[in-house]
């Protein structure tokens, strides 16, 4: 009857199983089992578990021993399609209500290995079959199939349904019930498994420890032996399921109960050590490999035949003008000085004709190599005294070509310059260089994408110093958005999950002269949204209704709401997500150096998916680093909002993960707070 082959309808089970003067009576008695175990649901579609074994649950559920109706459904189905199925979820729709969404029965402690088989009581719903893409990221479903289940009626979904279908239950008239059997499993405990309120600090009194199991007077409490995972057999950049299981230690979820608190948080902290060395191993940088990024000469005019004491008073004197002109009050302080301003209208500075000594030390640079011909611009950094610093960074902005090198020529007091490997988050520096005065450090093509470097400060220098830092700068022409400013309203663009996606523009924006823009697709990761930024700055970006929003917007801000899709797949933890998300934020801000930028904190994943909570909880923390590194970049903690007293609120979710109306409503105020352009306190 159906043309999907993982997906069978039988029509007559029920009466295969009954006669026709049980039937009624069995069904009368079903409907009062269901109806008095979905009270227990304060949803609008109310649906609970009803479990052979509670305890492979880590949320509320009841047992069959309590429903003889639905435990003789349980072995009609067993029986049946010669299945293992210890478990159902009865789900109780009105008249009008229906799943809204298509979802696929793929949660971690469901057995994929067996079917799952719905029973259908009540009226008559349409169900809709949706396939997804190959890739499982297409914010777009196909239907391929619709059925009319009646009553009595069973529709088996086979074990690799999930993988490759979804399904929506429609509105429609009447009552319906439904019991949909399954398998589940104890889900495995994950080292970093903490409840909600341990993590967030709260103490209450009358809340029993989930880590401890209560020791008996006659049994004495034996020690876990814990195996690390051996490094070898880690590849992180690997995104395949075996890969991802071989990074979680072998211990099992009885050794994890005898473990004390204190013993889970040293367990913790030894994982994350062997996982900072395999980073290490993994991005460690040869002394070859260093030495052909970074090159220093100590007197490169003396090579070039060039007398410095007579290029050296004019090169002070158009330094001396330059920073007369823009003068700063302490710490550091920068100059453009271009070759065509005009090119570059995105960078304020000064002709380099006008002046000529640094003109003519530039062509000394270019003329010590032939990889510096392409140089045709200089950056002046005027370190006042010995307190003044760079900070750590890398010159990777888009105006600057990546395939050419940057030459520093230092004037004035040494100074010493550090190089770090951009892609750790902490380590020895791999090169240091006292940079004496009329020397020179090259940083050659690739430097800036696996090195960061900093100038230290030095107390013993009483003179000041000067860095012309000489580049090539690429020719951007100015977006078209920056000469109609005047013309749009300010846009507020918000790129995020399907967490996101039910916010309504029309409602944030109100009545107001600004405009809300939504771009949030489902199963959308850090990458996806990196490329949307790409293509907003490009014009052909999409909202919600396929409707391009063109290059002439006045983007005031950009909201990020990302990170679910990603750290659902790091049991190990999300300090691998730091690059990634940091690079996201510094393209956000290089693209759109004139927008505020705004990072959504993630939500807490709600029951079901509470093993995440530790993975959730580092997330944010990362984004709120990272935030106050990156200029014109804000933290929103969202995060306070759903919990009470250290638990998920759920009234705010309607399927532990996504929020609900209310759940909505609550990240909405955020929103109009943001872009109504309101006095508004970003939680940091």
């Amino acid at each position: 009857m159906t043309h999907l082959p993982n997906l069978e309808y039988d029509e007559m089970f029920l009466d295969e199983h009954l006669k026709p003067t049980q039937r009624p009576p069995f069904l009368k008695d079903l409907s009062k089992e269901i109806s008095t175990v979905c009270k227990q649901s304060s949803a609008k579609v109310q649906s609970f578990y009803v479990v052979d074994d509670t305890s492979l649950l880590n949320f509320n559920c009841e047992t069959f021993s309590k429903y003889p109706a639905l435990s003789s459904l349980l072995k009609f189905v067993n029986s049946k399609y010669q299945c293992s199925l210890n478990s159902c979820v009865v789900n109780c729709y009105n008249a009008g209500q229906s799943r809204k969404l298509p979802h696929a029965d793929d949660e971690s402690y469901i057995d994929q290995s067996q079917p799952i088989c719905t029973f259908t009581i009540g009226a008559t719903r349409e169900v809709l079959f949706y396939e997804t893409s190959a890739a499982g990221v297409s914010p777009k479903l196909s239907l391929v199939q619709t059925l009319k289940p009646i009553e009595g009626s069973v529709y088996i979904m086979k074990p690799t349904f999930q993988a490759q279908y979804k399904h929506q239950v429609q509105p429609g008239v009447g009552h319906r019930m439904s019991v949909s059997f399954r398998k589940v499993v104890r889900a495995p405990i994950r080292q970093n498994e903490w409840p909600f309120s341990q993590m967030k600090g709260y103490r209450d009194i009358n809340a029993s420890n989930l880590l401890v199991q209560p020791e008996l007077p006659d049994v004495p409490r034996v020690a876990p032996k814990l195996v690390l995972p051996e490094p070898p057999l880690i590849r992180r950049n690997s995104i395949s399921l075996d890969t991802n299981r071989s990074r979680r230690s072998s211990f099992c979820a009885e050794d994890i109960d005898l473990l004390s608190k204190e013993e889970c948080k040293d367990l913790i902290v030894k994982l994350q050590a062997r996982i900072n060395k395999i980073e290490i191993e993994e991005y460690k940088l040869g002394d070859e490999e260093v030495e052909n990024l970074v090159r220093y000469e100590e007197n490169p005019l003396d090579r070039a035949g060039i007398d410095p004491h007579e290029l050296l008073p004019r090169v002070m004197k158009d330094i001396s003008d330059i920073t007369s002109e823009c003068p700063k009050q302490g710490g550091v302080s920068t100059h453009w000085i271009l070759q065509d301003p005009s090119l570059t209208p995105f960078l304020v500075g000064k002709n380099i004709s006008s002046y000529q000594g640094i003109s003519d030390l530039l062509t000394h640079v270019r003329a010590l190599d032939q990889n510096n011909e392409c140089l045709n611009s200089c950056l002046l950094t005027s370190y006042p005294d010995g307190e003044a610093k760079s900070r750590l960074h890398a010159d990777n902005e888009l105006y600057i070509c990546n395939d050419s090198p940057i030459c520093n020529f230092s004037i004035g007091e040494q100074r010493t310059i550090k190089f770090f490997n951009s892609r750790l988050h902490s380590g020895p520096p791999l090169i240091s260089i006292p940079m004496n005065s009329l020397s020179l450090v090259t940083m050659n093509p690739s430097c800036q994408q696996k090195l960061k470097h900093i100038v230290l400060p030095n107390p013993q220098a009483v003179g000041p110093r000067f860095c012309l830092s000489f580049r090539n700068v690429k020719p951007i022409s100015k977006k078209t958005q920056d000469l109609q400013q005047d013309a749009e309203p300010p846009t507020t663009v918000l790129i995020g999950t399907s967490i996101t996606k039910r916010i309504n523009p029309a409602k944030i924006a109100g009545k107001t002269t600004c405009k809300f823009v939504n771009c949030s697709t489902s199963g959308d990761t850090i990458k996806d949204a990196s490329d949307k930024l790409d293509r907003l700055y490009a014009g052909t970006l999409t909202d919600l209704n396929d409707q391009p929003l063109g290059p002439n917007l006045n983007i005031k801000n950009i909201i990020l709401s990302v990170g679910t899709n990603d750290i659902r797949s790091k049991s190990n933890g999300v300090s691998s997500l730091y690059l990634p998300v940091r690079a996201l934020m510094k393209k956000a801000n290089d693209l759109f150096p004139d927008s505020q930028i705004f990072v959504q904190s993630v939500i807490p994943m709600g029951y079901e998916f509470r093993w995440t909570a530790s993975n959730v909880m580092s997330f944010n923390s990362l984004l709120r680093r990272c935030s106050r590194e990156i200029p014109n970049c804000s933290y929103l903690d969202v995060f306070d909002d759903f919990i009470h007293r250290g638990y998920p609120v759920k009234s705010l979710y309607y399927d532990h993960l996504h929020p609900s109306a209310k759940g909505t409503a609550v990240l909405a105020r955020s929103f109009i707070a943001i872009a109504r352009g309101r006095n508004f306190n970003i939680k940091v």
